[in-house]
């Protein structure tokens, strides 16, 4: 996970930008060791994406209840036994970045886990209680990847000839009304019904998934 996290997060929750950057809510998680941290964590981030119900509340709500589910697990004070997990997720055969991946146990002994990918499309997992990157235990998982993208809208600032302008009222309120763009077909986005899984054993495991937007 990127270094940016530990010095932008804490001051990020609380601001209008908060809420899109799940990578910084991975990291957050992924860090708590302790109960009453992480309650503290899931508060700050459910109060921020209230501010933010009009625009994208069900992508939001289903990723934040997807990852508050995955990092609850596991919150006594020594780590969890992990393998070290890496992988690759391509988008029509390019690498796709900022997408987020979960591994959800099909059982009892995986440990939900969740990564970032980077520009060149890797990931590792962070599972709750283990060191970031670290991966997540032996077991087999429903493998989901979702990606979405907010319109751009300009930043108009106070120099700006149209700040307090009826051009500036009209943008503000497009951009209240804008609605995330699904970079990642809806079924990769359920354990349900994403095509994915992976088997994690003992040592080193490394995994390629393949997303056609072609699939709906």
């Amino acid at each position: 996970m990127s270094t940016k996290y530990p010095t932008s997060c804490a001051a990020s929750l609380l601001s209008e930008d908060a809420t899109q950057d799940s990578g910084c809510i991975i990291y957050l998680l992924s860090r708590f060791h302790s109960l009453d941290l992480f309650t503290i964590a899931t508060g700050l981030l459910i109060r921020t994406t209230m501010r933010h119900l009009s625009w994208y509340h069900t992508y939001f709500c289903l990723t934040l209840v997807s990852a508050l589910t995955l990092f609850s697990v596991g919150c006594g004070q020594s780590g969890p036994a992990v393998e070290y997990v890496k992988g690759v997720v391509t988008l029509d055969g390019t690498p796709l970045e900022g997408a987020t991946v979960f591994f959800s146990p099909k059982g009892s002994g995986g440990i939900g886990a969740a990564g970032m990918t980077q520009p060149d499309g890797s990931f590792t997992l962070n599972a709750k209680g283990a060191k970031p990157g670290a991966g997540t235990a032996a077991g087999d998982y429903s493998v989901t990847v979702t990606k979405v993208e907010m319109p751009e809208f300009p930043n108009i600032t106070e120099d700006d000839p149209r700040y307090g302008t009826p051009e500036h009222d009209r943008l503000n309120q497009e951009a209240g009304r804008a609605k995330p763009k699904a970079i990642v077909p809806e079924k990769y986005n359920s354990a349900e019904t994403s095509p994915f899984t992976a088997k994690v054993e003992s040592g080193s495991n490394t995994f390629t998934f393949d997303i056609s937007s072609k699939d709906d």
